[in-house]
């Protein structure tokens, strides 16, 4: 079996190993500074004699590489990531912290753990409120900064563990005990002491398939976060003029204006939608319009104004959009979205059912030839 190195010093980011065993590009060693994946924490990555590692797992034979390339070599040098191990050790011993707080404090169990990409996540099962999270918080920055030095050992059958929850295997079972805080069985790496996992920075809650799903950063995690955010509030605060203190209200009061414009606008659009209507109105049964640029919430405001003056087929075209839409009250013999499904014929996109159709269309040309064939189709 392989030796692991890990677990006698972490800090350990290169070692001399022998290879013991070869399948393809799967290699065993005698011993390993590689962490394999397991318990919430990703494998390690590096080289061994400069070849890439892909992944590390453990398996019945002892620890397995699997290597990018094939290695030559009887005897190797092991170099590991250390910034990818120790970012991990940071997340790993947080998570500790935190289910060890919210175990004592709130009688909630850690039921799941993952480092991801963008944020680490325990699944409590218990009820975790948005306005706990700051108390928990306190409560697992409290222990970093106690800076507590963490035990580790093999469970013996000669001492009693008070652990947080039950081990998943019987044997050589290794216990991570963090004094005052946490008791729980663990494969991972660690920091020596609390205090360098630096910070704990919890983000939100959400409840997941009947657990509370905690999300959080830890040590240069959050630290770039920190960072990253910090530049996003003082571009605003230049923007608004203000300061950290008065960013939200200044904030507030701009969003309030916003809101008088926009109504003020949207009035103003209104009425110059009415005009052209009223321009381009005929006594025809079917009343075609054409607008320079409309959204669909403007062609939904036409069908609505010149339904009012009567019972009319509504064919619509925004210029600028290429987009064409036909509408009816229902009490036509069409069917809109049967003279629309002729619509990729003229490149373009579209659909609808009895009353409503539109369409939008790669180019103007396409729209107008499109628009003709509709009419032409009305008139008939």
């Amino acid at each position: 079996m392989t030796k692991k190195l890990f677990e006698e010093n972490a800090y350990l980011k290169t070692c001399q190993a022998k290879v013991v065993l070869k399948d393809g590009l799967k290699y065993y060693f005698d011993q390993t500074v590689f962490f394999p994946e397991g318990g919430g924490q990703s494998a390690d990555k590096g080289t061994i004699n400069n070849i890439e590692v892909l992944d590390v797992r453990e398996t019945e034979n002892g620890i397995c590489h699997i290597l990018a390339s094939e290695l030559h070599d009887e005897f190797v040098e092991m170099v590991i990531d250390w910034e990818k191990r120790f970012d991990e050790m940071q997340q790993h011993c947080g998570e500790h912290i935190l289910s060890g707080v919210i175990f004592d404090h709130y009688q909630g169990k850690n039921k799941g753990f993952h480092i991801g990409k963008d944020y680490v996540t325990i699944d409590i099962d218990h009820e975790i409120k948005p306005e706990m999270l700051i108390d928990i918080e306190n409560l697992a920055n409290q222990a970093i900064y106690d800076n507590i030095e963490l035990n580790f050992e093999y469970m013996s059958d000669d001492k009693a563990y008070f652990l947080r929850k039950e081990p998943t295997v019987e044997e050589n079972v290794r216990i991570v005990t963090i004094p005052g805080v946490d008791c729980v069985a663990c494969c991972g790496t660690h920091p020596t002491r609390t205090g360098e996992v630096g910070i704990v920075k919890l983000y939100k809650v959400e409840k997941n398939k009947g657990l509370s799903r905690i999300f959080f950063k830890c040590g240069k995690r959050a630290l770039i976060d920190l960072q990253e955010k910090t530049n996003i509030v003082q571009y605003f605060n230049r923007q608004y003029s203000s300061d950290d203190s008065t960013l939200v209200e200044r904030f507030e009061k701009e969003k309030e204006k916003n809101e008088i414009l926009k109504k003020k606008y949207i009035q103003l659009h209104r009425e110059a939608i009415e005009k052209i209507i009223n321009e381009q109105m005929s006594q025809d049964a079917v009343q075609y319009f054409s607008f320079e640029d409309l959204s669909g919430q403007g062609m939904n405001d036409v069908i609505k104004s010149v339904s009012e003056k009567g019972n009319y087929i509504i064919l619509i075209y925004s210029i600028l959009e290429h987009k064409v839409m036909l509408s009816h009250d229902g009490s036509h013999n069409l069917h809109c979205g049967q003279l629309f499904k002729s619509i990729r014929d003229y490149n373009g996109k579209g659909g609808g059912n009895q009353k409503t159709a539109q369409g939008v269309f790669e180019s103007s040309e396409d729209a107008e030839k499109f628009i003709a064939y509709v009419k032409g189709e009305l008139r008939s």
